[in-house]
This record gives C-alpha cells, sequence and structure tokens, in this order.
C-alpha cells in the first residue's frame, strides 16, 4: 500500500478515501479543515498551493491556508470543471454552490415547507347540527276612540192629487233621508313577534395530516478517511 501512495510522487493536493484509522505516511495528512502553519516542511508544499490558489477552502486568522474539511461529507465534482457550470449542483437547486471550489453545504435532514409539501387532501367530518328556536308568543294592541255616524232629512213641500172640482184629493209628504259615514278611527297596532334564533356550532372539524418532523435525505453512505497528498 505504501508503495502504491508513493505513486503519487508530488501530486501534491490529491485527495483519496483511506480505509485505515491514521495516514499512511508523513506525505499524507486526513482532510479535516486543520490549517496549514508556515515553517513546516512536510506540509510547505501543499501550503504554497493552497495560497496560490486563492485559499480555496478558507483559511484562518493568520492566513494560513485550511485543508478540505471532509468530516461527514461526500465531495462532489467541481460544476464548473473544464470553465463551463453544468448547472447540476447549485445553491438555488441544492444549497450548495457547486461553481465554486471549495463551496460546502447541505444537511443529513430536511423540514419541509409549506410550498414545499405536495397537494394534498384533509378529511372533514361534519356531524350534522341544528339551530334552536325561542317563541315567546305576543299579542296587537287595539286603539278604538269611538266614531258616530251624521244623518241629514229633506224635507218637501205637500202635493195634492185629485180631479177640479174634487173635493176629496190625495196628499203626499216626502222626506229624503242621507246617512253620512264616518271614519272609525279604529287602530291595531304591531308588536314584535320575541321569536328568536339561537346560534349552532356546525361541529365540522378538518383532521390534520402529518407532524412536521425533519425527514432524512441522506443517502446510502460508507464511512471512510479522506487523507490529502501534502
Amino acid at each position: 500500500m505504501s508503495k502504491l501512495l508513493d505513486f503519487w510522487g508530488d501530486m501534491t493536493g490529491v485527495v483519496l478515501d483511506y480505509a485505515l484509522p491514521t495516514p499512511p505516511s508523513s506525505a499524507w495528512a486526513m482532510c479535516y479543515g486543520q490549517a496549514l502553519v508556515a515553517g513546516v516542511p512536510e506540509t510547505a508544499a501543499l501550503r504554497k498551493k493552497l495560497i496560490d490558489a486563492g485559499f480555496p477552502h478558507g483559511k484562518n486568522g493568520n492566513n494560513d491556508p485550511l485543508v478540505p474539511d471532509g468530516r461527514g461529507r461526500v465531495f462532489a465534482g467541481w460544476d464548473s470543471m473544464g470553465g463551463t457550470a453544468a448547472g447540476r449542483l447549485t445553491t438555488a437547486g441544492g444549497g450548495v454552490n457547486g461553481a465554486a471550489l471549495g463551496a460546502v453545504g447541505g444537511a443529513q435532514a430536511h423540514t419541509l415547507t409549506a410550498a414545499q409539501m405536495p397537494q394534498h387532501n384533509h378529511a372533514v367530518t361534519d356531524p350534522g347540527h341544528s339551530h334552536s328556536v325561542y317563541d315567546p308568543t305576543h299579542t296587537h294592541s287595539v286603539y278604538d276612540p269611538g266614531h258616530t255616524h251624521s244623518i241629514t232629512t229633506t224635507d218637501t213641500a205637500d202635493t195634492t192629487t185629485g180631479s177640479p172640482g174634487n173635493a176629496q184629493g190625495t196628499a203626499n209628504r216626502i222626506f229624503n233621508a242621507n246617512v253620512t259615514a264616518s271614519a272609525t278611527g279604529v287602530s291595531i297596532y304591531g308588536a314584535a313577534t320575541g321569536v328568536s334564533i339561537y346560534a349552532s356550532g356546525t361541529g365540522i372539524s378538518t383532521q390534520n395530516n402529518g407532524s412536521g418532523a425533519a425527514h432524512p435525505i441522506t443517502q446510502p453512505t460508507g464511512v471512510m478517511n479522506k487523507i490529502i497528498k501534502l
């Protein structure tokens, strides 16, 4: 195994999966985001390359470059490899800027937002309901001030009928009577019925679905060390 690793020669910066718990030799280091400080001969070559590349994996407060942090992560190919972005790994789609070398992101679990939920239905329970009616009964009042009717009579002159020379005749007296109507003055007053309809709860309830807990999004994964060539 050591001969295979030595084959890499001066391939400084190469990262490999490694099944054992410690690096195979001093020419390799674990990838856990540590800083490469100045004055260490074994790390000088990698330190210089990381600085020249613009600190793609970050730096500390002393401008010491950091090696990639592979703890609990899988690595994806640089989306802009070759100069043209493939758009397969983006901030909008996966939360990781795949076009930036050294970018990190993602999570092992995710809680869906309302906008991310698929369309679905909820069951509705409606037991039915009724409304009660209260009617205390009611009456109407009547106002009658009383009223009269007036009568007008006309007395006409007497008329006599008979033949001349006849001492006996027929006398007629004519009376004309007119009855004048008068308003009754009766009023019937309205009264509130007192009827009340009481509200009643419908009893309808909408059933919830789901718990809102985060769900795992980790792909089938095997755990190994990540080592980098110094």
